[in-house]
């Protein structure tokens, strides 16, 4: 698919079955950033654990799709969806063993990252460097 094709379809649904199914982008994204920034507060909550982990994106993505839900009830994706989110962020927030992770501030080294992108667990966090 060519760059202009993709383009005039994702123009298509933003402008048709997207903005009648969900409403206006806007107050989507409003209310969507002011749950994503209640749960990134908590990455700064020491009885959570400081740091950005994968049960945070689980509860921002089940959050996103609550959003949606909320605009319109009867949109059965979006309820299988927040299930699934929701089952994958229990599934990694009791994992007994966490996936080593950069705190918050800190820099991911090159090394790392590529791991991530290899769907590689990183073997050595930053903080032990």
């Amino acid at each position: 698919m060519k760059k202009e094709q993709a383009m005039k379809e994702a123009l298509e649904l933003i402008n048709g079955e997207r903005a009648e199914t969900y409403g206006d982008a806007d107050e989507m994204f409003y209310d969507i950033a002011v749950g994503w920034q209640v749960i990134a507060n908590s990455c700064n909550d020491p009885d959570f654990g400081v740091g950005f982990d994968a049960a945070h994106v689980a509860l921002m993505m089940d959050w996103l799709k609550t959003c949606r839900i909320l605009k319109n009830w009867g949109h059965k994706d979006s309820w299988i969806d927040k299930l699934g989110y929701t089952a994958l962020g229990a599934e990694s927030g009791i994992r007994e063993e966490k996936i080593n992770q950069p705190k918050i501030g800190e820099v991911m080294p090159k090394k790392m990252v590529d791991q991530i992108i290899q769907n590689q667990k990183p073997k050595t966090p930053p903080s032990e460097k």
